[in-house]
């Protein structure tokens, strides 16, 4: 019997999905879920809803970002969510996480992309730079 990774599972779910009602939908995923649980392949559904949501963003459009700041600052993310309306021209569902670890700038990912433009980064990268010299 061949194992079926949690993309294919996806995949399916959503072929099945398509032209049924949210509470025939919502019972469809229930019984999924509860099926692989019963199958002792639990392990796979946190990455079976994380295909499940990359493939709806994918046919709705949506590109999800998540972006890390040293701190918290709302004109900042203001900025920072009109930039990315620009660069990507459609709407993106945007969250923010604050760590001061990055003493300054940001980490953004969005799809498969991450731009690490911290200063935390940029120290890290001049050290090594300056290892690689002696």
């Amino acid at each position: 019997m061949r194992k079926l990774s949690a993309k294919q599972y996806a995949e399916s779910l959503v072929e099945l999905a398509r032209g049924k009602s949210q509470k025939e939908i919502d019972a469809l995923l229930r019984e999924c879920i509860n099926s692989l649980a019963r199958q002792g392949k639990a392990k796979i559904i946190h990455s079976l809803l994380k295909e499940l949501r990359s493939i709806l963003d994918r046919e709705e459009g949506t590109i999800r970002v998540h972006i890390v700041m040293a701190s918290k600052c709302a004109k900042v993310e203001k900025e920072v969510a009109a930039s990315l309306l620009n660069v990507f021209g459609k709407a993106s569902d945007i969250t923010f996480d604050y760590d001061p670890s990055l003493i300054g700038g940001m980490i953004v990912r969005a799809q498969d992309r991450v731009v690490d433009a911290s200063v935390s980064n940029q120290i890290e990268k001049l050290r090594a730079a300056l290892n690689v010299g002696m």
